[in-house]
């Protein structure tokens, strides 16, 4: 409502198993449906994007799955069940919240710290990417005379439903933690628990929030 987009990183402890090993535990605020929440990839355009082992991802145990998530989550779901690629039901709430919303890069980001460039990761390091790319956006619509993009969920995902390309896709992965199974990428691309709907393709999601505010 305040016109602001808040991003965060999903964590790095894959699905948070818990002690008893017997549920996923999806961090907070990364669950919270109104922040866009960051997971990880490796890999790349050319050799094909991979969910990064660490980054968290799942379903939250308290919030009830936002309407804007609904159609790709379910998606996910029917898809990746039949083919028995599901953990079992009794560790998650699949009506629930699902996180993450998008990805970057989590491993080997290349940051300068007292003049040495020094390699790091973690979803910390994709969420300010991802923030990077909508402070782009948003200088583009505020030099056009718009407003900002705001919450950013619910156009995101109504954009990914008839431009899937506004996001590369992340085809392997699996986010296991300790003695818990994880969650699989989906091998035909689309949403899933460790990078959402995938890696933002800046070039195509800049195209298409420029058509959706007429500039």
């Amino acid at each position: 409502m305040r016109g602001s987009s808040i991003l965060f990183a999903s964590g790095d402890d894959g699905v948070g198993c818990n002690a008893q090993c017997s549920k996923f535990v999806a961090n907070w605020p990364a669950s919270s449906p109104y922040v866009t929440a960051v997971g990880g990839v490796t890999g790349g355009r050319n050799s094909g994007f991979s969910g990064d082992t660490i980054a968290s991802g799942g379903f939250s145990s308290y919030y009830p799955m936002p309407d804007y998530q609904k159609a790709v989550v379910n998606s996910y779901l029917t898809s990746m069940g039949a083919s028995g690629n599901l953990p079992h039901a009794s560790y998650y709430n699949r009506s629930n919240r699902a996180v993450p919303d998008v990805a970057a890069y989590s491993e080997n980001v290349l940051v300068i710290i007292s003049g040495i460039v020094q390699p790091i990761g973690g979803t910390s390091c994709a969420a300010p990417i991802v923030s990077g790319l909508v402070s782009l956006l948003n200088d583009k619509l505020l030099n056009a005379g718009k407003k900002t993009l705001g919450f950013l969920n619910p156009l995101l995902y109504s954009t990914y439903q008839t431009q899937s390309n506004i996001f590369s896709p992340v085809t392997g992965g699996n986010n296991a933690q300790g003695c818990c199974p994880g969650f699989n990428a989906n091998p035909n691309g689309g949403w899933c628990p460790i990078s959402g709907m995938g890696v933002p393709n800046f070039v195509n999601l800049a195209g298409a929030i420029a058509k959706a505010f007429n500039i």
